[in-house]
């Protein structure tokens, strides 16, 4: 995956911890769970989803959705820490969430599921529009999509891609997870996984990102994600 740091074992993703899993943290549990699996463990039911399922659009959408729902298998992390630092700043917990390549599987670039999933409806309304890359610029892609949408609803050729949610709170959602660099842990991250990391150090590293994000030269760059690499042994 691009733009994702990896040391040729594993793969390094960021967080800042919700309530939830701070009151966890206090309580001993280590391990990162899922609304899905908090919601069973408190009601002794599955909710709408249940840990044997696979992300669709809809439950994606339930996640990052104006209408958050408590009860998906989602887990939000990031490659980018500077997104952490925007989010649960009243005493922050940040941990790198550490993944090795035979659970890569359950990680999910939001951006992505988005664009390829509501691309693959657009087809379907009229196989000849053009929609070639993802990794367009965030205003530009969700721009461009909105534009062919209304177009397609005003034909009558194309209804709410998402039952119950309409098109327009959908590129919404979709423009969030663009905002917050967006991958989804599927499923609960066990404690193995995860790494405590201090506000020190995740200022650290996201100066080096920043530094990285104005580079050019593909040496510098590798030594910038080399020095962020080692922080993350050091800890």
């Amino acid at each position: 995956m691009k733009d994702i740091l990896y040391d040729y074992k594993n793969y390094y993703f960021f967080r800042s911890l919700n309530d939830e899993h701070k009151k966890d943290y206090e309580n001993g549990i280590c391990d990162l769970i899922s609304d899905s699996t908090r919601y069973f463990n408190e009601n002794g039911k599955f909710g709408k989803y249940n840990k044997n399922d696979k992300l669709t659009l809809e439950e994606l959408y339930d996640h990052v959705g104006k209408l958050y729902r408590r009860d998906t298998n989602c887990i939000s992390i990031t490659n980018d820490v500077n997104v952490c630092l925007t989010y649960h700043q009243e005493n922050p917990i940040y941990v790198v969430i550490k993944i090795p390549e035979d659970k890569m599987g359950n990680v999910i670039d939001a951006r992505k599921f988005f664009f390829d999933n509501i691309k693959e409806k657009i087809l379907k309304a009229d196989n000849e529009i053009k929609l070639d890359n993802y990794e367009e610029d965030d205003d530009t892609i969700i721009s461009k999509m909105g534009d062919i949408i209304k177009k397609l609803e005003k034909e009558g050729k194309l209804k709410n891609i998402v039952n119950g949610v309409s098109n327009t709170d959908l590129l919404d959602a979709m423009k969030n997870a663009y905002k917050s660099s967006e991958f989804i842990y599927y499923g609960d991250i066990s404690k193995d996984m995860i790494i405590n990391i201090s506000l020190d150090d995740i200022r650290k590293i996201a100066l080096l990102q920043n530094e990285i994000s104005k580079m050019n030269d593909t040496i510098s760059k590798q030594i910038s994600i080399d020095k962020i690499l080692t922080i993350i042994s050091n800890l």
